[in-house]
């Protein structure tokens, strides 16, 4: 499991994500307090989303998580921590020989306030088999 988001807090983190196509994929998220005492932000009552496309303006393949649906999980709320989960089905969405997309992921406060805490380069690899 990776980590790469440990340090994430606002302003936006920027990742490059690599993987091969038709892998499966889970990584944590932290989120840290963008005002006050540094620290963890406490997730509870939040909405945590990651959303990949392969096109900004015109996204014709799109990969939709949520801790209100599926593929994403607090794992701790109050010491910010969430895991993304990209299924292998996900991970084929450009096909077996893989591509690029463009990802967030946003945090909605319990005010209804939309911070973007990541976002980057999703890339699918073509496996060797």
């Amino acid at each position: 499991m990776s980590n790469k988001f440990r340090d994430c807090s606002v302003p936006t983190l920027k990742e490059k994500i690599i993987i091969n196509a038709g892998d499966y994929l889970e990584f944590d998220v932290f989120v840290t307090a963008p005002i006050g005492p540094e620290g963890a932000l406490d997730l509870t009552g939040c909405t945590v989303s990651f959303t990949a496309a392969d096109d900004l303006f015109d996204p014709d393949e799109v990969i939709e998580k949520s801790n209100l649906t599926s593929g994403v999980i607090i794992i701790s709320a109050v010491d910010g921590q969430a895991r993304i989960i990209l299924e292998s089905a996900d991970t084929l969405t450009l096909g077996p020989r893989g591509g690029f997309m463009f990802y967030e992921i946003k945090l909605e406060d319990t005010e209804g306030r939309i911070f973007t805490i990541a976002s980057g380069s999703l890339i699918f690899q073509d496996g060797v088999s």
